[in-house]
């Protein structure tokens, strides 16, 4: 998988939203999935693979995409399980964060997010 690239800010141009997943448990005490929004911020995307496949029938399709935007403590896979506990929506699209690397710059740090996107039958 390559590495990615370090944005600026001219290139972060998407708006996205990140989500944590709540701890709290409802009334009725069975676990439910509930996710809230912890910030918005612009993010730069890149492709990096597109596949389709046919199961039972059903097209299905898979995109991995990277997203750099500025350093977040949020974000830090060395403080949360980032991919556990959290994710991104954009255009109410939900993409599963599948690894938090944390990228080094001369002018500050970046965290660049790896994630899955799927479409069709699951």
């Amino acid at each position: 998988m390559p590495r990615a690239s370090l944005s600026h800010a001219g290139e972060r141009d998407f708006n996205i939203s990140i989500e944590k997943l709540r701890d709290d448990l409802p009334a009725s005490n069975f676990p439910v999935e509930t996710w809230r929004q912890l910030f918005q911020t612009w993010a730069k995307r890149e492709f990096v693979s597109m596949d389709e496949d046919t199961k039972l029938d059903q097209l299905s399709a898979h995109t991995v995409q990277m997203w750099s935007m500025p350093y977040c403590s949020d974000l830090d896979p060395d403080v949360h399980d980032v991919p556990k506990t959290r994710r991104i929506v954009h255009m109410d699209r939900i993409y599963d964060i599948t690894k938090a690397e944390v990228m080094p710059r001369c002018d500050g740090r970046e965290i660049v997010l790896t994630t899955l996107s799927k479409a069709g039958g699951s």
